[in-house]
């Protein structure tokens, strides 16, 4: 089977469907990948990546073994575990999810070319990313108020996490971590209640304030803000 060229491959509606229907397909075309430009690279492995879900993804794990330093590949590979990264805050199993997102420094970099590919996952599932915080440890928690605004920056998610901050900055208290390490999102005083009991994600450029009930996310998180020096 004839490969593709640069102009088709750059055309395609669909190149998870069309170039990445298996691991050979990729490799049939991979030195007219690796002729892209960079730019058309990364644009290329974001196009594929964005709209698949975490099981699609793992499905062309396979191809990472044809990865190379600074072939195709090799940004189709970090684009996959960005985006796994960011689908795997939906599983409530996954215990690790958290430390994954933290621990990614290309994620925190503002000028990553990967940084379309995490602003348009951040507001697609906003929801679900605000919802999987939920299992940060103490640990964690002193890592998120300095890591989300720079991993989601420009999105729902960093706009919520602001408005949240705002509406009750509340100390971190190392005691309690000491002496309640399981159970660090304790309440530390009622916030001011807002209609309605379901928790929201604001929309840049104009945040809305998040909204909970006592026992929710909104209470519980302004535990772990340190406000910033």
């Amino acid at each position: 089977m004839p490969g593709f060229t640069t102009e088709a491959i750059l055309n395609m509606e669909n190149p998870h469907k069309d170039l990445c229907s298996s691991t050979d397909s990729i490799n049939e075309n991979l030195s007219t990948l690796n002729k892209l430009t960079l730019d058309q690279q990364h644009a290329l492995a974001i196009k594929i990546i964005e709209n698949l879900s975490l099981e699609q993804i793992r499905g062309l794990n396979p191809v990472r073994s044809l990865a190379a330093p600074e072939n195709f590949v090799e940004k189709l590979s970090k684009a996959m575990t960005i985006a796994s990264k960011i689908l795997a805050m939906a599983d409530p199993k996954n215990k690790n999810a958290i430390s994954s997102l933290l621990a990614d420094k290309e994620m925190q970099d503002s000028n990553s070319p990967f940084r379309p590919l995490i602003t348009t996952l951040g507001n697609r599932h906003a929801d679900t990313i605000m919802k999987g915080l939920e299992k940060a440890n103490p640990k964690q928690a002193h890592a998120l108020h300095t890591c989300i605004p720079k991993i989601f920056s420009d999105t729902h998610v960093a706009a919520s996490f602001q408005s949240l901050h705002e509406e009750a900055p509340i100390s971190f208290n190392s005691k309690e971590e000491k002496g309640n390490p399981s159970g660090f999102f304790e309440e530390k005083g009622e916030l001011r209640q807002r209609k309605g009991s379901k928790a929201v994600v604001s929309t840049p450029p104009e945040p809305q304030n998040l909204s909970g009930t006592k026992n929710g996310f909104l209470a519980s998180m302004t535990s772990c803000f340190v406000p910033c020096i």
